[in-house]
């Protein structure tokens, strides 16, 4: 009996000194296990067609990453990679780009498990899902005028897509239309324009073809009275004056006209008109002023149209009358500032 007593209280001992030592190596606190940590590294692409970034280099297991690529100017995302994994079409999906057909810009977020490398491949753009890419921009416009670039510069167009016309106007003309498939958006470019660019974006949904119409600013040509007539052939060089009255047919139809045409391509040549009251009123100051001149380059005729060139505010040339034709009209006009040395 005392043998089994004894035996029994070695048993308790134990037990005792085991449950001390469970508390005091919870109290000291267990090793926790290691945290897993992977890298996350950019595998080689042509950078001169886009780029791809990641905002994680360094992860938890479990962690998650994203990635951003985007094309540059005229590419678009050919492919998309984690390792050797092709997953082209889930970033496509999860970007919504089977739809909207923007092969532009992504993101794609995963969870991180191993060590892993991010790739993209890049294209020209309008290469994937090529039939998307279908609608054709024809874009009407006089270059002597000015110029009209098309953003994205392509051969086609995708439905929906949103394309920027730059207008960029030379001196002396002015933005007058611009017809998109016949619709008129000229007062949406002037909005956010000023006298010489002009910026117009809209979608494309069809085959379209813009016009750009750029008309001459006849804000160019001075009409001056009598009084201000000798600063005003003084403003330049060159000045054209034309003695002309609204009742004379040829100042009206031709002359007038053809100056308004000219302006753009002599800019040099400061144009200015001088009203007559009355194409047979020859008492009036208007008329006193261009028979002084007539006389003094000895001109025959007493008519109008009657066209005065002045250099460096001197009377030099002359020319009266008018063809009956707008250009020939302007025709002979510019033969005529040529042969007195004029340069345009």
């Amino acid at each position: 009996m005392k043998s089994f007593k004894k035996s029994l209280l070695t048993i308790l001992s134990f037990a005792l000194i085991f449950s001390f030592c469970v508390s005091v190596f919870a109290a000291c606190g267990a090793p926790e296990a290691e945290t897993k940590q992977y890298t996350v590294s950019i595998g080689s692409y042509d950078n001169t067609k886009g780029t791809i970034a990641v905002d994680k280099e360094t992860v938890d297991e479990n962690g998650e990453v994203t990635v951003t690529v985007t094309a540059k100017d005229g590419y678009e995302i050919k492919a998309f990679f984690i390792g050797s994994s092709n997953l082209t079409q889930d970033f496509y999906t999860k970007n919504n780009m089977t739809t909207s057909k923007n092969y532009v810009s992504g993101t794609y977020k995963f969870k991180v498990n191993k060590d892993s490398t991010v790739r993209a491949e890049f294209q020209e753009r309008g290469v994937n899902n090529s039939n998307d890419y279908m609608y054709t921009l024809t874009c009407e416009y006089d270059s002597v005028k000015g110029a009209v670039t098309v953003a994205p510069d392509r051969a086609k167009f995708a439905e929906n897509e949103d394309v920027t016309l730059k207008i960029e106007l030379n001196s002396n003309y002015v933005l007058s239309s611009i017809l998109v498939n016949g619709v008129e958006r000229v007062s949406e470019a002037k909005l956010a324009g000023n006298n010489y660019t002009y910026n117009l974006t809209f979608k494309i949904a069809q085959n379209s073809t813009v016009k750009v119409v750029m008309g001459y600013d006849v804000s160019k040509i001075y009409d001056v009275s009598v009084a201000q007539f000798d600063e005003a052939i003084n403003r330049s060089e060159w000045a054209l004056v034309d003695f002309w009255a609204t009742d004379c047919n040829p100042c009206v139809n031709y002359t007038g006209p053809a100056l308004k045409e000219l302006v753009g391509k002599i800019g040099n040549v400061c144009i200015i008109k001088v009203e007559l009251d009355s194409f047979n009123d020859t008492s009036s100051e208007a008329y006193q002023l261009k028979e002084k001149h007539r006389k003094s380059l000895g001109a025959p005729s007493s008519g109008i149209p009657f066209k005065v060139l002045f250099k460096n505010g001197k009377a030099v040339s002359y020319q009266s009358g008018a063809y009956g034709t707008v250009p020939s009209e302007k025709q002979s006009i510019m033969d005529w500032l040529k042969a007195q040395g004029v340069q345009f």
